[in-house]
């Protein structure tokens, strides 16, 4: 265990580039970020102004019509891991104890708070839908 922690450290430090590196990387992806969410905006906009044909939808029937078993399996195990509020907090523990003992601090709080918005977003959402359940009510249920 203490080698594998050793040589994970020895893998992270060897990764580590210059500021100036980082930030001239960081500066060429976020200028390709924006130019795909520019691309996007644009599908976005393109696909809500003209009307689906029916071809689509005969094209998107067809394939969710295949019925792959390994691919069936893989999105059932997807969805139980999202589903299993215990086991999805300590996935996301062990990876932020894990990014922690390697070395990689920011990414470890970087894991933890993005978690916990993660959680907020989902419990607004939860919260939304049982009131567009009850009429918009504001009823306490126990």
């Amino acid at each position: 265990m203490a080698t594998v922690v050793e040589d994970a450290r020895q893998e992270v430090a060897a990764a580590r580039r210059p500021w100036y590196q980082t930030k001239k990387w960081g500066s060429v992806l976020l200028i390709i970020y924006a130019a795909l969410l520019v691309v996007f905006g644009l599908l976005a906009w393109w696909v809500a102004s003209h009307p689906v044909l029916a071809i689509d939808i005969k094209i998107t029937r067809a394939f969710q019509d295949i019925q792959a078993p390994w691919l069936q399996m893989i999105m059932i195990a997807v969805s139980y891991l999202g589903n299993q509020l215990l086991l999805f907090i300590g996935l996301i523990a062990l990876t932020a104890v894990l990014f922690w003992i390697v070395g990689l601090r920011l990414e470890a709080i970087t894991v933890v708070v993005f978690k916990r918005h993660v959680f907020s977003i989902e419990n607004a959402k939860r919260k939304a839908s049982f009131f567009e359940e009850r009429g918009n009510e504001r009823k306490q249920v126990w």
